[in-house]
């Protein structure tokens, strides 16, 4: 899923930001970059403990700044099969295990990785497409050119920054994206 994008980043100065609190924001896209899970930022650097599971899921790195800070979000593209959608037959004859939750199995190099679900795939793309059309980046050109145009013309959005309990921490996470009033004509 790499090749979603004609070319790796895009950006503009973000320097050191205060974080967007919960609420509503009228904001732009100030970088962006295809990561995956296992990495730590936008510079190639992996986490410092990764999962057992030997695929990382593609993501969308965005940094969207307002007038009164920054927040960044990475964004899915792929969606797995979770172990508790699977019926003790299908567990079975998968031969999947159960690591966090994710239904995982042994590919053909004996590598432990998730299986992907189709439908959470399909929903993780919607949310980009939320994205998109939330910028009123027209249908039918590619996800990098549509990006690129935002960053360019500096297109606002309004996103919705909520406080949500992750990992026993309180983190701010983007949680939707709309038609800023400033773009609706």
């Amino acid at each position: 899923m790499k090749n979603i994008l004609d070319r790796k980043t895009s950006s503009v100065e973000v320097n050191d930001f205060v974080s967007l609190q919960a609420g509503n924001h009228d904001v732009r896209i100030g970088k962006f970059a295809v990561i995956d899970s296992f990495d730590k930022n936008t510079k190639g650097e992996q986490k410092d403990v990764l999962p057992e599971w030997s695929d990382a899921t593609d993501q969308l790195f965005l940094t969207f700044v307002g007038e009164k800070g920054a927040i960044s979000t990475r964004l899915n593209l792929q969606g797995y099969v979770k172990m508790s959608d699977l019926t003790a037959t299908e567990i079975k004859a998968k031969k999947a295990i159960d690591k966090n939750g994710y239904a995982c199995v042994k590919n053909q190099d004996g590598h432990l990785v998730r299986i992907e679900d189709p439908a959470r795939t399909e929903t993780a793309l919607g949310i980009v497409d939320q994205l998109t059309s939330a910028l009123g980046i027209d249908e039918g050109i590619t996800l990098g050119d549509a990006l690129e145009k935002a960053v360019e013309e500096k297109l606002i959005l309004n996103i919705y920054v909520k406080s949500e309990v992750y990992e026993g921490k309180t983190q701010l996470r983007v949680s939707s994206f709309k038609h800023a009033k400033e773009n609706v004509m």
